[in-house]
């Protein structure tokens, strides 16, 4: 399949040691998202790493570690199944654009170069009250809340760099 130079946004939730467990693809024509279980036992996590996952779940995106509806293993197919011959691939941010670009083997340009404004700028801004985006991954806990939410935030992305390019 020829992407004849598509844009696709990924984005990602993470817990600590860069265990990931939502991950979402956004074109402006397609959006998919996908939770994914723990590679492993939490029990296996360092002190600090249950700490700070503990924090992310109480306090950011409250996703819990034994949460999912895809195994960690199947990860890689599921960016495999997505990814487009001659697209050029986009996150937010310097640490996930290199930690997807390992995982994807394929440069990721960040958005934050681009000048790309925050989540809360594009889902509230200019008096919009508020977009709201499905979730597929976790629609119970993000509940219309982007900021913590990889589709959500992918979609915000993909519709502001349309937005830039019209």
């Amino acid at each position: 399949m020829n992407g004849n130079n598509m844009k696709i946004v990924v984005d990602v939730e993470l817990f600590a040691e860069n265990v990931v467990k939502e991950m979402a693809f956004c074109n402006p024509f397609y959006c998919v998202g996908a939770s994914f279980k723990p590679p492993h036992p939490e029990s296996w996590c360092s002190t600090s790493a249950l700490i700070q996952n503990r924090w992310l779940t109480n306090n950011l995106h409250k996703i819990q570690w034994n949460s999912g509806h895809h195994y960690y293993c199947e990860m890689l197919e599921f960016a495999r199944h997505i990814k487009v011959a001659d697209a050029t691939y986009y996150a937010k941010g310097l640490e996930k654009c290199e930690l997807l670009a390992d995982l994807f083997r394929v440069e990721f340009v960040n958005l934050e170069d681009m000048g790309c404004p925050t989540v809360n700028q594009l889902q509230f801004g200019n008096g919009g009250g508020g977009v709201q985006i499905a979730c597929d991954s976790y629609p119970q806990i993000h509940n219309g809340n982007a900021e913590h939410c990889a589709q959500q935030k992918a979609r915000l992305f993909t519709d502001w760099m349309q937005q830039q390019s019209a």
